[in-house]
């Protein structure tokens, strides 16, 4: 019988991988078309996954952005 992997081990695991994928606190990425400065590791939120980003433009404010699935999916299979 197949060991069970709990969701907080998977979502461990999909955040290390986005991690490695860029996604990590103090790495400036792009984001839905924008520079945004990454302010927090991912973590799960709302189904999928997201990162608290700080924008470039003004006003520079704070808020978290959902990560794309398409990249949730890589970091899945990594």
């Amino acid at each position: 019988m197949a060991a069970k992997t709990s969701r907080s081990d998977r979502d461990s695991k999909v955040c290390s991988a986005l991690k490695s994928l860029g996604y990590s606190t103090s790495k400036k990425i792009r984001l839905y078309g924008e520079e945004v400065e990454a302010t927090s590791d991912p973590f799960p939120a709302d189904g999928g996954f997201a990162i608290r980003v700080k924008s470039k433009k003004p006003p520079q404010s704070e808020r978290n952005v959902q990560i794309p699935l398409s990249l949730v999916e890589v970091a899945k299979r990594a």
